[in-house]
């Protein structure tokens, strides 16, 4: 199902951007052409993004649902979380630099 809705959408998108392009479009006023074809451009970028995603998953459409290697599981040890906040206001570099020096070389047991 997946690679027919790929090729559906390969096929329906330079018919979608040829209608856009002739149709949608006031070429006779500026500052709509302009708005308008930016947004057109945008559309075609995007389409662009689809279709190389679609591509890169077209093998493997799937692929996502493997499942993960096995991890071989060590003693479990407590983990601790520690943020570190230095507020500077107009400090000399220097002691920025010695104070974050300083917070990296902290340990927590």
């Amino acid at each position: 199902f997946y690679q027919a809705v790929v090729v559906f959408f390969f096929m329906m998108t330079p018919t979608y951007f040829w209608y856009r392009w002739i149709y949608t479009i006031e070429w006779d006023v500026p500052y709509r052409l302009y708005y308008q074809s930016t947004i057109c451009v945008a559309e075609m970028f995007g389409s662009i993004c689809v279709m190389m995603l679609a591509v890169i998953r077209f093998p493997q459409p799937w692929a996502y649902n493997q499942q993960p290697p096995a991890v071989e599981v060590g003693p479990k040890l407590p983990r601790y979380n520690v943020h570190v906040l230095v507020p500077c206001y107009n400090e000399p570099s220097d002691i920025v630099l010695a104070t974050c020096e300083a917070a990296l070389a902290l340990t927590h047991p």
